[in-house]
């Protein structure tokens, strides 16, 4: 028994284990850095970025975010030449997320480079329903 719990340690050491369910391939984001990179939501809606961005808001202890990264990271590998993608932990920045009026999780905001930014939440999007919205709303299709 002590040499299964050994060898499980050393499989999670080489590949990268942890317990932060944070999506992989997307740039992380917090309150501050969401107002430098993206735009403020407190002031006028100018937008930082020279392409369009997706935001996922995710909880670590959301099982229907479990569900969502791995279509959200599919994504973000597929896309990420011509979408950038963020994701920002819902439970340690509320604020940014009660700005969109995001109260059920997963939560995304696709910013358009028009900036008529469109917010869905709520419901787990397979990676064929953001490859649709990328379409119509970024007009982006691969």
């Amino acid at each position: 028994m002590k040499h299964l719990f050994i060898i499980a340690i050393l499989f999670c050491a080489l590949l990268g284990c942890s317990n932060d369910q944070s999506p992989r391939f997307m740039t992380p984001l917090d309150t501050l850095s969401f107002k430098e990179q993206i735009f403020d939501p407190d002031s006028t809606l100018d937008y930082q970025q020279k392409e369009p961005s997706v935001i996922y808001f995710y909880s670590p202890r959301v099982k229907n975010c479990e569900k969502q990264n791995a279509e959200i990271e599919l994504a973000a590998t597929v896309y990420s030449s011509s979408i950038h993608f963020y994701s920002i932990n819902y439970e340690e920045n509320i604020k940014i997320a009660d700005a969109f009026n995001i109260k059920k999780l997963p939560a995304f905001i696709f910013v358009p480079l028009n900036a008529n930014i469109q917010t869905i939440s709520g419901p787990v999007m397979s990676y064929h329903d953001l490859e649709k919205a990328f379409d119509e709303i970024f007009g982006i299709n691969k």
